[in-house]
């Protein structure tokens, strides 16, 4: 797919080498708590727009010289993402973590498909839908378990991946009422692609 998509390396050089939460960085990077990770998304978006004159369409990866296991990423209605993503080690690997949150939320506008405990709230049910109407996202998630009516309702059936897709449930952080198309997938457990 080399003629459908771009790669360019921009390098926004930060004051020291190794990631330190009281210096300044290119992004103004900060780890919050658990896996997320905040930083100015406006100049993100400022340097993409220097390279390619727009940002509609522009997937955005900020490496963060850190070993600490986390990201996040920031989806837009313009087609535009930007992904934190740590040189993490610890637990996955750097390179499963920019699967997950570049590939899967950044590039395919993919839901995280893990979950914890409880059931989705409405408000969130009507969020899941309202993404996946209005922009297509979140097309492996969703919050019917009608084989019929599910989002990836075509391959159910499809002789290629009927032995592999079906309909789990525990999705978008909670173990009921969300569902997701296999058992295992970068957006559940961080491995595999």
């Amino acid at each position: 797919y080399r003629d459908r998509c771009d790669v360019v390396d921009y390098r926004a050089v930060s004051a020291l080498s190794e990631f330190n939460a009281s210096q300044k960085t290119a992004f103004k990077v900060q780890f919050g708590s658990g896996t997320h990770i905040s930083g100015d998304l406006t100049a993100a978006y400022n340097s993409a727009n220097s390279v390619y004159n727009t940002i509609e369409n522009v997937l955005i990866i900020i490496v963060i010289n850190s070993a600490k296991y986390a990201g996040t990423c920031y989806m837009s209605s313009l087609g535009t993402s930007v992904a934190f993503v740590p040189a993490s080690q610890e637990y996955y690997t750097f390179e499963d973590i920019v699967h997950h949150e570049a590939c899967g939320h950044g590039f395919g506008f993919l839901g995280d498909e893990y979950f914890y405990t409880g059931t989705i709230p409405s408000g969130e049910v009507e969020e899941v839908n309202y993404f996946f109407n209005t922009y297509g996202w979140y097309a492996n998630v969703d919050v019917t378990d009608n084989p019929s009516a599910i989002r990836w309702k075509n391959f159910l059936s499809d002789p290629v991946y009927k032995s592999t897709v079906g309909i789990y449930e525990g999705a978008f952080t909670y173990a009921y009422g969300a569902y997701r198309p296999t058992n295992e997938s970068i957006m559940r457990s961080n491995k595999g692609m």
